[in-house]
């Protein structure tokens, strides 16, 4: 090692003394680190750059340390390096950690729909090639999310909308809670059970975390990172996931929605039943169980529960308006401001009604009497007569004249 290079390793000893006996593992010496949560980016000796990943259960850190060397086979992640002793993880006293070298490369953009294609063929790949791997037994923590999900929107599907103000906003919630409601009683439970079944008994793996940020590009390669959320599941509920990051940061946008699909299933077809599985996953009301659960909803339970509705209604449209739109069929109908206005004005009673149009007339009446005051005003400055600035004669004071 050169003399700045040892310079360098005995500051990284001085700040982090535990780094230099987890890289002896790897025989590694380390000139520069920096410490992000449980990612640390290390500079080596002859300038090699590394991610060292901290794992606080030894189940899951074996978990991912196997999966990732086995993909990188099919160049889907970079290797994940061995130790000296032939392991896939070190251990030390705050946990257990696997190093991977550092990708030099750019972020892929939820805004790029090639991009976005590229992100989901790396998935579809990921998905086939998972399925043949020999992997330790891991389920995870994440397993059963949907099934609990499911329970969790049922009960959030029943908030007090008598506090609304306004009548319409009353009506108009109740209706979209008869359609989300309705949508979780015919949701097909039976095919998320199949589903978690094929997945328990043939190991298939999942992300977890999965969207375009996920896939940097390097020269002409694409690697998947972050695998920290990996484990044993249902991978149809990685591509919902994908879905739907990508098309709320798009405005539901049909375009995306078949970027993803048609790139996903160049890769790995989908059924009939897979498709509408996945619709019915994207038309859940997630929108509506994020804004009952956010503090600001709790202080203001009238205007407040009326713009958290207002919202979700607004998404389901977006949403079913992007499933039609990507199937070919015609949009469904939304109502324009001026039948809202009209639908708002028959529904109200008659006496709200012929008190706003008395406020009316009577704006309209002050309204007028201040124009006709104003002209009348110009005009009267306009035939008052001119004042003359000359001084009188009669007060001026008479000089002596001057012999």
């Amino acid at each position: 090692m050169m003399e700045w290079e040892q310079r360098q390793n005995r500051w990284v000893q001085q700040k982090y003394p535990w780094l230099t006996q987890v890289l002896s593992a790897w025989e590694l010496t380390p000139t520069y680190a920096a410490i992000e949560g449980s990612v640390c980016r290390i500079k080596c000796h002859r300038g090699k750059w590394w991610v060292l990943k901290r794992m606080e259960e030894r189940d899951r850190a074996e978990f991912i340390g196997a999966l990732l060397t086995q993909l990188s086979q099919y160049q889907l992640t970079p290797p994940a390096i061995r130790t000296k002793y032939g392991d896939n993880v070190a251990y030390w006293f705050d946990g257990y950690y696997y190093l991977m070298p550092l990708i030099r490369g750019k972020e892929g953009a939820n805004h790029k729909l090639s991009d976005v294609s590229l992100a989901a063929q790396r998935l579809a790949l990921f998905h086939r090639y998972a399925r043949q791997l020999s992997l330790p037994r891991f389920q995870g923590d994440n397993f059963p999310t949907l099934s609990n999900r499911l329970q969790q929107y049922q009960e959030v599907c029943h908030p007090d909308i008598n506090k609304m103000e306004h009548t319409q906003a009353r009506l108009e919630a109740a209706d979209f809670l008869y359609r989300a409601q309705s949508r979780l009683a015919n949701f097909p439970r039976y095919q998320l059970a199949e589903l978690e079944r094929q997945a328990i008994e043939g190991e298939t793996v999942r992300h977890g975390h999965f969207h375009c940020g996920q896939v940097m590009k390097e020269h002409r390669s694409a690697f998947i990172v972050h695998w920290e959320e990996a484990s044993i599941g249902v991978q149809l509920l990685d591509l919902s996931d994908f879905c739907y990051k990508v098309l709320t940061k798009n405005k539901w946008q049909p375009e995306y929605y078949l970027a993803i699909l048609n790139g996903y299933q160049d890769i790995l077809p989908l059924s009939d039943s897979e498709k509408a599985f996945l619709e019915q996953t994207l038309l859940l009301p997630i929108e509506l169980e994020r804004g009952l659960a956010s503090k600001k909803s709790e202080k203001k339970k009238g205007k407040q529960l009326e713009k958290v509705f207002a919202d979700a209604i607004e998404a389901e449209n977006r949403k079913l308006n992007c499933l039609a739109a990507a199937k070919g069929e015609p949009l469904p109908r939304n109502e324009s401001k001026k039948e809202r206005k009209a639908s708002k004005e028959e529904k109200e009673p008659k006496e709200t009604r012929e008190s706003k149009e008395t406020k009316k007339t009577k704006k309209e009446k002050k309204a007028k009497k201040n124009v006709t005051e104003k002209q009348t005003s110009q005009k009267k400055k306009t035939t008052e007569p001119q004042k003359d600035k000359t001084p009188n004669k009669s007060n001026e004071t008479k000089q002596p004249k001057n012999n």
